[in-house]
């Protein structure tokens, strides 16, 4: 299956081709070029201690035979898609989101659903990824972005888009590109195990972020 695509955290000063990996062995999506930030937007996760603790149950599972997943270090939910943008533009998008989102976005929380393997375009990495609800609730905030990005000639996000949080990935040669079904059975048993703590389960919406290069902007957190 195939995932959105998945941005590099290196520096955006940091000059390297679209095939050069990074230090952590993940794929930069397009080549540096002076004057250009990779922007991307997407809810914060916060992740509870529950979940946290979820999380290394299930990578205990992932990593029975040979440790080639690797934990994530910040989660989150993908709003747009990652993409390059000059400096000068990144003020005037930040205020417009953060403008429509104060007047229009209504907070709500989205359950994890289930465990898939989602792939990026090229198939350099494959993620681990809690797939959730509430689609209709995050398609009106893509919609929000969406109607943003092109006012300021920018990339929409992908039509029909799997909404979902990457926890763990793997760019090792013998990875699994789907899920195994004895893991779907292990996640649905620690699932249960989890189930008397909303926390490990739920995840609030209220925290939209856009981050260039860097920089994070939290557009809609509360202070």
């Amino acid at each position: 299956m195939s995932l959105v695509l998945y941005s590099s955290s290196e520096s955006d000063n940091e000059e390297c081709s679209s095939t050069e990996k990074n230090k952590n062995d993940r794929v930069r999506l397009f080549p540096h070029e002076e004057g250009n930030w990779a922007l991307s937007i997407y809810a914060f996760v916060d992740c509870s201690s529950h979940m946290d603790t979820m999380i290394d149950d299930l990578l205990e599972i992932f990593n029975e035979k040979q440790e080639i997943w690797k934990r994530l270090g910040e989660l989150h939910i993908s709003l747009s898609k990652t993409f390059p943008i000059r400096f000068l533009h990144i003020e005037s998008i930040r205020k417009s989101l953060q403008n429509e989102l104060t007047t229009s976005m209504n907070r709500f929380a989205t359950r994890i659903e289930n465990v898939t393997i989602l792939n990026n375009d090229d198939d350099s990495t494959s993620f681990l990824v809690f797939t959730l609800d509430q689609h209709r609730q995050i398609s009106q905030l893509v919609e929000i972005v969406d109607r943003i990005l092109e006012e300021h000639r920018y990339p929409c996000y992908y039509k029909n888009p799997c909404f979902h949080v990457s926890f763990a990935y793997s760019t090792a040669s013998n990875r699994q590109e789907k899920l195994p079904l004895d893991w779907q059975e292990q996640c649905q048993s620690i699932f249960k195990q989890y189930q008397c703590q909303p926390s490990s389960m739920m995840i609030p919406v209220d925290d939209i972020c856009l981050k260039a290069g860097k920089r994070v902007y939290h557009l809609t957190k509360s202070s």
